[in-house]
């Protein structure tokens, strides 16, 4: 069973194991290098450079992550984690609790694998984020271009087929291209690596990941508006409705209109009106995509068996910054779309299936058909990087949207019309 803290931010399913791959820019480096030798001296007396290099990855998992980061007390767990050491943690985690850099708190996880024993979440603390001020991670250096994962988001060992081999040809030429380019986002370089991450196999999922604190995919529209590619200005298309209509294309119909507002014509309805038909898109039954569209419009509600809700993490200071904003955007969106009159999402969602009629078989089923239509935008996401790259232009992929240069604006809408017929057997889809 797991053991009760009063630490609400350290829940059990939402700390992540640490992840190799991680760096800092030169000038955070430097940072680091200061914090280590300050801390560890005369604390290791060989593979000197090794310790300091997990040293780094533990800090950038620490500051880049949303959510506490798992630390394994069991010293078997590192026998077949090489990037990270038993001894090296267990120092670097003590030592930075000691001097304020971090907060720690321990459960016993042992509902699955009784042998794991007493695992410790552990997360950054301000102490720690104030003294890199704004620090640039680099991130995906050692981590596998094409990753499969199971059901419970834990890597898994595959044999090479056909869609492995095809993304690792093309991601690779995608990052040469983008990695050669100078993408900036105030007056910081972005990692522009993307790798491609697989669910339980190649046909489900697929889509294209950065990794690392100042990844573009989590910035908002407005942000990745400041981006540069080489000085020069960007611009940022995306398909509308993308998944609804590749829906309608299975069944052979050209759909023209917006798939969200149609229920409901009010622009500040819309944002709710597309969490719900991707919510009974992807979820395996009606109830159930109810509970989360109810739980997205009732940000206030009272704690329950999933966990603390939104409101009282950001009451109590759990959350981090991002977490805040993110909240705060969520938190405005459905105080307007209350003022409208809509405060259950079961009516609205009746509606949905009585439009979408021709459709309505995929929707709220169990044949995971979100896994299946990511899978599908992956393929086309590919196929628009590999053409610009194939140019030499860096192209930044937001798994349905892109973001070039200005200047090749009508080239992108061109090519994103194009790529979808092809992969939607000549039907088409608004860009906007």
């Amino acid at each position: 069973m797991v053991r009760k803290t009063k630490d609400k931010k350290c829940s059990l399913d939402k700390a992540r194991q640490l992840k190799p791959g991680f760096r800092f820019d030169e000038k955070s480096q430097a940072r680091c290098k200061k914090l280590y030798e300050g801390l560890f001296q005369n604390d290791f007396q060989y593979k000197i450079e090794q310790k300091y290099k997990e040293f780094e990855m533990l800090i950038c998992n620490l500051i880049s992550s949303e959510t506490p980061v798992i630390w394994n007390r069991n010293s078997n767990y590192y026998t077949n984690n090489p990037d990270f050491s038993y001894n090296g943690i267990n120092t670097f985690i003590k030592c930075l609790k000691r001097f304020g850099y971090v907060g720690i708190t321990g459960f016993y996880h042992n509902v699955k694998d009784p042998s794991k024993g007493l695992i410790t979440r552990a997360w950054s603390l301000s102490k720690l984020k104030n003294y890199f001020k704004n620090p640039s991670i680099l991130s995906g250096i050692d981590l596998p271009l094409v990753e499969l994962r199971d059901k419970n988001g834990q890597s898994i060992k595959y044999k090479a087929n056909g869609t492995a081999t095809k993304f690792k040809r093309h991601l690779r030429t995608i990052n040469r291209v983008n990695n050669k380019a100078y993408v900036l986002f105030n007056k910081h370089r972005l990692n522009t690596k993307v790798r491609a991450i697989f669910t339980e196999n190649f046909s489900y999922h697929g889509r294209l990941y950065t990794n690392g604190k100042n990844r573009f995919q989590r910035f908002s529209a407005k942000e990745r508006e400041l981006i540069t590619i080489d000085e020069d200005p960007v611009v940022e298309l995306d398909y509308s409705g993308l998944h609804p209509r590749i829906l309608y294309t299975k069944e052979k119909i050209q759909f023209n209109e917006d798939p969200y507002s149609i229920i409901h014509p009010h622009r500040d309805a819309r944002p709710f009106l597309k969490t719900m038909l991707l919510t009974m898109i992807n979820c395996e039954n009606f109830n159930k995509a109810q509970k989360t569209c109810n739980q997205w419009l009732n940000q206030e509600v009272v704690e329950n068996k999933s966990g603390m809700s939104p409101i009282k993490k950001y009451q109590k200071g759990l959350m981090t910054e991002i977490g805040n904003k993110s909240f705060l955007e969520t938190l405005e969106k459905t105080t307007k779309v209350k003022q409208l009159g809509i405060e259950k999402a079961r009516p609205l969602m009746e509606k949905f299936l009585n439009i979408h009629k021709p459709i309505a078989k995929y929707l709220c089923c169990q044949n995971k058909t979100g896994m299946r239509l990511m899978n599908r935008d992956a393929k086309i996401a590919l196929d628009v990087c590999s053409y610009f790259a194939k140019q030499g232009k860096a192209v930044l992929p937001i798994h349905d949207s892109f973001i070039v240069k200005k200047e090749y604006r009508e080239e992108l809408l061109e090519t994103m019309q194009r790529i979808y017929k092809k992969h939607n057997n000549g039907f088409s889809c608004p860009i906007k």
